[in-house]
C-alpha cells in the first residue's frame, strides 16, 4: 500500500469517527431534553455526573483487570 492509500484511509477513519462523535452528542442532546421533560434540571445533572463516574470506575476496573 502506497503512503497515498494510507492517507486516505486515515482521513476516511478520522471523518467516521467524527461522524460517529456527532451522532453521540446528537443522541445525548436528544435525551437530555426528553429528561428534562420529566425530571427537574438537577436530576438531570445528577443523573449525567453517576453515568459519567460509572463509566469512569468501569474503565479503572477493566484496566487494572487488564494489568495482572
Amino acid at each position: 500500500m502506497n503512503n497515498s492509500d494510507a492517507q486516505a484511509n486515515g482521513a476516511e477513519q478520522v471523518k467516521k469517527d467524527m461522524d460517529y462523535d456527532a451522532q453521540l452528542v446528537n443522541i445525548r442532546k436528544h435525551y437530555n431534553e426528553e429528561f428534562l421533560k420529566i425530571l427537574p434540571s438537577e436530576k438531570v445533572s445528577q443523573l449525567l455526573k453517576s453515568e459519567r463516574a460509572f463509566n469512569d470506575e468501569l474503565l479503572r476496573k477493566l484496566h487494572s483487570e487488564k494489568q495482572e
